[in-house]
């Protein structure tokens, strides 16, 4: 109770303190954050240094979405025929005069053009100044801020010429006070391991205990088939949060799952932003082992990427000396900028942060970069999260801006409309809900819901009745779409040396929709091996497809619910529910109802 009254007078402070700056002549505000829970330690120090990510506004955006759609349905005569990168940024490159008005603002600031690095497409600048001249640039004043062990550099609040509102979408750091979690990778204690039931049944021996790639492979219809595609087909895993990738793990992992691949399979690592990825005994995490561990192990010898992208949130600074990245962003300018022969046709991000603490217009604009992304025919699966609709102590399930009105709290990126999420199922074979964590799921309150699955969304909520109304947006965006198996995995990771339920081994169970986002990208990218061998293009952007037929070689998933907020949350039942989406995958399924595609 004390910690929720000190909240709140935090709160409270900082809201009065945004409200009371007035911006100067010929500004206006931008944009303001609550910065809910956050702790002012102060102004920040002038000399300080820090990169502005200035959103130019793309120019034909909408274009972009049209096309998008019309290449992704199935019943459109464009389906497949995927955009190149340069059709792609020749939609979303800013208008000359967005460019030259935010040009001349920045030289008038003493900010020449040499000094800006820009996204491949131009609508993002990046821009490096001091804290003093961030502080005059935006009329505001940057401050350290604490919360929860994260110290970020921020204002709150930021204003910027009233001409400049007609080119610029955003600007950060400014208003940006997420946290970035990894969805899972949630090892099992002592007890979760000895609770499990044991009397699984003689076909699927100990798949209902621990799960490895024997289960996944017969349980979603995989066995015997071999990728072919291999020199055009590839997969791509984002990891962020300092968390590593161990090669000699892999291989341990492999010995104990895969036999056949020990010392032939690989993964190419490619760094962002300062990251890094190194080869020690004790290097590597649960997250990067699970991702890479059982991507590898489902599509072998489908070549794997792993995307390390340093920093531990967007913008986050360590106590010494305030360096840090971006990381959803960074990891979207870069990927964007490959070439489209070098880029992934499958990715697997296993992260995120609750909408309601990311401003609106960055996340639109991270969304319109992943949507950039698919329109040139990637497959992007992120989990739908592991709180279910929230946390589950429900005084943090309220809306910042107005503590007096309950509100579920959304995933993103797994609410963005162009990504296709991943909620978590567990039991083999009868699957439902996953339950010793909540399976992400619910409406987003910053997207619409997308036409592709209004009919879906609309039986459901018809089907729901007046339940949990007032706690989230009818209108909005549902997730997650698809789901697979999420908990009781088995990987190789130096966690598990002081895990007595290993032995002292680094073989253990971990759970989270960390590990359904991997395995459902896994069917995936052996779809896009099937369409790849046969001369056609990779799947792309997923959701109409799914949505209108690829949901027949679903297994639809009935019994569970998504809790959280001291609430049972949304109940599963048949059809889509924002619990499991439309389902876990039947390989086989799917491939015959690719076959006329």
């Amino acid at each position: 109770m004390m910690r929720s009254l000190r909240t709140l007078l935090l709160l409270s402070l900082a809201a009065l303190a945004f409200a009371a700056r007035e911006p100067r002549a010929g500004y206006a505000c931008k944009d303001r954050s609550s910065a809910h829970g956050w702790r002012n330690l102060g102004p920040a120090r002038p000399d300080r240094t820090l990169t502005l990510e200035i959103a130019l506004k793309q120019s034909n955006f909408e274009g972009l979405h049209e096309q998008l759609m019309l290449r992704s349905h199935p019943e459109s005569e464009l389906y497949g025929q995927h955009l190149s990168q340069e059709e792609v940024e020749e939609f979303i490159r800013p208008q000359e005069e967005t460019r030259a008005s935010v040009l001349l603002w920045l030289a008038e600031h003493g900010l020449d053009e040499e000094v800006i690095k820009w996204s491949s497409a131009g609508d993002w600048a990046f821009v490096p100044v001091t804290v003093e001249l961030a502080n005059s640039l935006l009329d505001t004043e940057y401050s350290v801020w604490h919360k929860d062990g994260h110290t970020i550099l921020s204002c709150g609040v930021y204003s910027i010429p009233h001409e400049l509102f007609a080119h610029i979408d955003t600007i950060q750091p400014t208003t940006d006070f997420s946290i970035m979690r990894k969805h899972g990778a949630l090892p099992m204690t002592d007890e979760e391991v000895s609770a499990l039931d044991l009397s699984a049944s003689t076909e699927w021996g100990a798949c209902n205990t621990t799960v490895t790639i024997d289960c996944l492979q017969k349980l979603y219809k995989t066995e015997g088939y071999f990728p072919q595609a291999v020199e055009v087909n590839h997969l791509g895993v984002a990891a962020y949060l300092g968390d590593d990738a161990n090669l000699d793990d892999l291989n341990q992992f492999l010995s104990l799952q895969r036999p056949e691949a020990v010392g032939q399979a690989n993964f190419t690592t490619v760094l962002i932003d300062n990251g890094t990825n190194p080869q020690t005994n004790l290097s590597g995490t649960t997250e990067s082992a699970l991702d890479i561990q059982f991507t590898t192990g489902l599509t072998w010898p489908t070549p794997i990427t792993f995307f390390e992208t340093g920093g531990t949130r967007p913008h986050l600074y360590d106590a010494a000396n305030m360096t840090g990245s971006a990381n959803f962003l960074s990891w979207v300018t870069y990927v964007s900028a490959l070439p489209d022969d070098q880029l992934p046709s499958t990715f697997s991000t296993s992260y995120g942060s609750e909408e309601v603490t990311v401003p609106i217009d960055y996340a639109q604009r991270v969304c319109a970069g992943l949507a950039a992304l698919t329109a040139r025919g990637v497959s992007l699966m992120y989990s739908s999260g592991d709180s279910g609709v929230g946390y589950a102590n429900a005084s943090y399930c309220v809306d910042p801006n107005n503590l007096s009105q309950k509100m579920f709290l959304p995933n993103f990126p797994a609410s963005c409309p162009y990504v296709t999420s991943v909620g978590g199922t567990q039991n083999i074979p009868d699957e439902v809900a996953v339950t010793r964590f909540a399976s992400g799921g619910g409406f987003s309150n910053f997207f619409g819901r997308p036409s592709y699955q209004e009919e879906a969304v609309s039986n459901y909520l018809s089907w729901l009745g007046s339940d949990l109304a007032g706690w989230y947006n009818a209108s909005g965006r549902g997730f997650p779409d698809v789901a697979a198996q999420g908990d009781r995995f088995q990987i190789v990771a130096p966690t598990y040396l002081t895990s007595k339920s290993s032995n002292f081994t680094k073989v253990g169970l971990v759970g989270g929709t960390s590990a359904s986002s991997p395995t459902f990208s896994s069917i995936v990218a052996l779809l896009n091996d099937v369409r790849r061998s046969q001369g056609k293009p990779a799947l792309g952007f997923l959701n109409p497809l799914l949505y209108s037929r690829l949901y027949l070689g679903l297994n639809d998933i009935t019994i569970g619910s998504s809790f959280g907020c001291n609430t049972t949350g949304f109940p599963a039942t048949y059809g889509w529910d924002p619990v499991t989406g439309l389902g876990t995958p039947n390989f086989q399924k799917l491939v015959a109802l690719m076959e006329f595609l």
